[in-house]
């Protein structure tokens, strides 16, 4: 499971998701499938879940969503915006 590094400010706007990593100063803005994403990781759903939830809502095969989503939580995580919980790093 992931979840939110404490070092995140995170702002919600009628367009998508700001973000903050208070700990470089950096922004990143989300927006759509990206921004869902990000809400269902706030409701600390698994990655199963977020990704049972995108190919529903968008309409995509479950290759590409299953694609899409990890390189994004890939880009999450090397930019420090998620951590895995320690209890999954074995």
């Amino acid at each position: 499971m992931f979840y939110i590094s404490s070092k995140i400010v995170t702002q919600k706007n009628e367009f998508g998701v700001i973000l903050l990593n208070m700990d470089n100063g950096e922004f990143y803005s989300l927006y759509d499938v990206a921004a869902d994403v990000w809400g269902f990781i706030e409701k600390q759903l698994p990655k199963d879940d977020i990704l049972e939830m995108i190919i529903e809502k968008y309409t995509v095969s479950r290759e590409q969503a299953t694609i899409d989503v990890e390189n994004f939580f890939f880009e999450l995580q090397k930019e420090a915006l998620v951590l895995v919980h320690p209890a999954e790093q074995r």
